[in-house]
């Protein structure tokens, strides 16, 4: 595996994918820039890249450096397969990787996430280069169908790319028993990011203080990133600190989820909505927006999803769902059948089908690579 390492989506996925990939008794090695934000099982032997600093650079070419370490992992371990999560530079430096290998390369499988196709994908400084690394990857995959769609509008039209749904972990995320109902206790309004401005930060504020001023309510932020402090500013100029706690990043981020009654999410942008996926196994509805591939998360009957922007219908929907603790009972219950639906067995074994695919044109073990990587 070859992904990022701190809070956000592609690496949690690259995260839980190696722990799995390891439960099941395969060999896994985890190269990234620092130590992964999330708990990787003990099987899972890491990598971590820290470029050598020269004068001459504002900052260590890391790029040139992971591409280095891929290949020195490769033919150290004699790898036999590369899946590099995130097309920038993650894919992009997996393909030097392979070029410096020659034709020893293993097959190496892309992962595309979203943010990496739009907007960075559409950057002219960086397009040609992750269109070059996947029309050479051995196989292209997205988490959604939007996002495969996306893909091949904007990036790479004759690129065959196969949808494999993230997944969530049922036994680590479910709902908490002692939670009680929403006319039991002040009901808590949870969002879990990392507080870009894509996450619409400032509507999850306006969102909490509509549904405040209508009943009493409390506010849980999961999470940090350059938005947070401004959006803890906002909460306290509505008068609302107190109702707000704020814990930052979380590894277990499962427990704070299972606190909630209704997760927000009013993204402008969602390719998948991992954080939507993780909070529906807690069995919190999610109020959000219906765009990208939030609704193919987010289905009929476990939660709410409205126009991008749309804080008055948002806040609308949060207050039906917590008036009545029968029909946020039913929604809570129905967002963790959906939530099942995304196992982790699902998604390892689209994964292990698509790389024994490959691994059946290609020789188990590989030679020494003609490389002068240490």
């Amino acid at each position: 595996m070859v992904a990022h390492a701190e809070l956000g989506g592609s690496g949690t996925v690259a995260v839980e994918l190696a722990s799995a990939l390891a439960a099941h008794g395969h060999e896994v090695h985890f190269i990234t820039p620092g130590r992964p934000f999330r708990k990787l099982d003990d099987g899972v032997t890491v990598h971590v890249v820290e470029p050598t600093p020269h004068e001459m650079f504002q900052s260590p070419p890391w790029t040139i450096a992971l591409a280095s370490r891929i290949a020195a992992v490769t033919e150290r371990h004699q790898l036999d397969l590369i899946h590099a999560h995130f097309g920038l530079p993650y894919a992009v430096a997996t393909e030097l990787a392979a070029q410096l290998l020659g034709r020893k390369a293993p097959p190496w499988v892309a992962t595309l996430h979203g943010s990496d196709v739009l907007p960075l994908g559409l950057e002219a400084d960086y397009r040609p280069m992750l269109q070059l690394a996947l029309a050479r990857a051995s196989a292209v995959t997205a988490p959604s169908r939007h996002l495969r769609q996306e893909l091949l509008r904007l990036l790479a039209p004759s690129l065959d790319v196969e949808v494999v749904p993230n997944f969530v972990d049922g036994e680590r995320f479910r709902p908490d028993p002692n939670r009680r109902p929403p006319s039991e206790g002040p009901p808590v309004l949870v969002h879990a990011s990392n507080f870009r401005p894509v996450k619409r930060i400032d509507d999850v504020v306006s969102v909490f203080a509509q549904v405040r001023a209508q009943r009493e309510a409390k506010l849980l932020l999961v999470g940090d990133g350059p938005l947070r402090a401004d959006a803890l500013a906002r909460l306290g100029a509505f008068g609302l600190s107190g109702d707000v706690e704020a814990p930052g990043a979380k590894a277990d981020v499962e427990r704070w989820l299972s606190r909630g009654h209704v997760a927000l999410l009013p993204s402008e942008r969602e390719s998948f909505g991992l954080a939507a996926l993780e909070s529906l196994a807690c069995g919190v509805p999610v109020v959000g927006s219906r765009v990208g591939g939030l609704p193919e998360v987010v289905g009929p009957g476990a939660g709410e999803l409205t126009a991008v922007g749309d804080v008055d219908a948002m806040a609308k929907a949060a207050l039906a769902l917590l008036a009545d603790d029968a029909s946020w009972r039913a929604t809570s219950e129905k967002a963790r059948r959906t939530a099942d639906t995304f196992s982790p067995e699902r998604a390892l074994n689209g994964y292990t089908a698509l790389y024994q695919t490959l691994l059946g044109t290609q020789p188990a073990a590989m030679e020494p690579a003609p490389c002068s990587t240490p």
